[in-house]
């Protein structure tokens, strides 16, 4: 599942922008990280990871997540092919107004430090309580659980910052996700092109 890069919900985002503006006099101050949404869970094979919003200094550990990635996955992600991640991309990706959008990694322990395995990231449509999606989990890692547990706190999440209704684009071959979005409630709407479809999610109808 990918959020498209039609992120805008029918306005195209210019990718090639300035990509963080300081604010000025009149500009609100951007949110403070929130801490309160970080949380453990278990891998199926007992391993220990961390799910927490994403930070401004994760934009090194996010490059070596996209190195992680097969061509395939990386495929299913952006529905385009990327030999690398371009950085005004994961300046994007990192530096996010917590009040508006959602952007949660899962992580593991790496030595002193911990690595990237899984990102879920909830774009809020303008002037609306939708949004679109898009999950990934790094190749090594899959068939762990750990998208599904992205996944669903990642809509817990938007739940509760007024998000009603989320949706995202899915290929046609990416079946795990497929699976995964129905078992949490997403419904398949659409085909879009011969290769994708949309899936589609409301989250007042959340148990």
């Amino acid at each position: 599942m990918r959020r498209g890069l039609n992120s805008g919900c029918g306005k195209r985002m210019d990718l090639s922008s300035d990509l963080y503006d300081f604010p000025g006099p009149f500009e609100a101050v951007p949110a403070p990280y929130p801490y309160y949404y970080e949380s453990k869970a278990f891998t199926r094979n007992g391993k220990l990871i961390t799910i927490r919003p994403i930070k401004r200094d994760d934009a090194g550990r996010l490059l070596d997540f996209f190195d992680t990635l097969s061509r395939e996955t990386i495929f299913f992600r952006f529905l385009t092919n990327l030999r690398s991640l371009p950085l005004d991309w994961v300046r994007r990706f990192t530096e996010i107004d917590y009040r508006q959008d959602v952007a949660m990694v899962a992580l593991e322990r790496a030595d002193d430090d911990e690595r990237i395995v899984g990102v879920c990231r909830v774009m809020r449509c303008a002037d609306s309580d939708s949004g679109e999606i898009a999950v990934v989990v790094g190749d090594p890692w899959h068939d762990q659980g750990i998208g599904t547990t992205l996944l669903r706190r990642t809509l817990q999440i938007c739940r509760e910052l007024g998000f009603t209704k989320l949706w995202g684009l899915v290929s046609s071959r990416n079946e795990k996700v497929a699976r995964m979005s129905e078992k949490l409630g997403f419904v398949k709407k659409t085909e879009t092109h011969e290769d994708l479809f949309e899936v589609e999610i409301d989250l007042d109808e959340m148990p």
